[in-house]
């Protein structure tokens, strides 16, 4: 008597695998989406407070491409307004486009200062109520 053999476990590996395969590179895509997400936000960061004086490390588009992982064509846009300081990092992949801004306001500690020690000179002595905490 001959024994007869089932496809069963054939037919549904060749629906499973495949799925399986799938689930796992979109996995992946989203992993690297998310870290060149956070790779940009935080150029976009550093960027905004160089430019307002805050710090002194550089951020350049050249730095942001060697540390993405998926997208590429890093492009850095900073303007200046008034108040505060916008810089827009975006980079592009098949299609996709991610766009990372921050804002940062100018601060301006010594013209505070200045006004500060001004109206100590005009009313003829110090005023602890009107420096914030730390400044003496």
């Amino acid at each position: 008597m001959k024994k007869i053999q089932r496809g069963n476990f054939t037919v549904e590996a060749a629906v499973v695998v495949p799925l399986l395969l799938f689930a796992i590179g979109f996995i992946m895509m989203l992993l690297f989406y998310c870290h060149d997400k956070s790779v940009l936000a935080g150029a976009a960061g550093e960027l905004a407070m160089i430019e307002a004086g805050r710090s002194e490390r550089k951020a350049n588009e050249s730095l942001i491409d060697d540390a993405l992982f998926w997208f590429e064509g890093a492009k850095i846009e900073v303007t200046k307004s008034g108040e505060e300081i916008l810089v827009v990092a975006t980079a592009e992949q098949a299609g996709l486009r991610l766009r990372e801004e921050a804002r940062v306001p100018i601060s301006k500690p010594e013209k505070f200062i200045r006004n500060i020690r001004k109206i100590e000179r005009i009313t003829g002595g110090e005023h602890e109520d009107l420096l914030p905490d730390g400044f003496k």
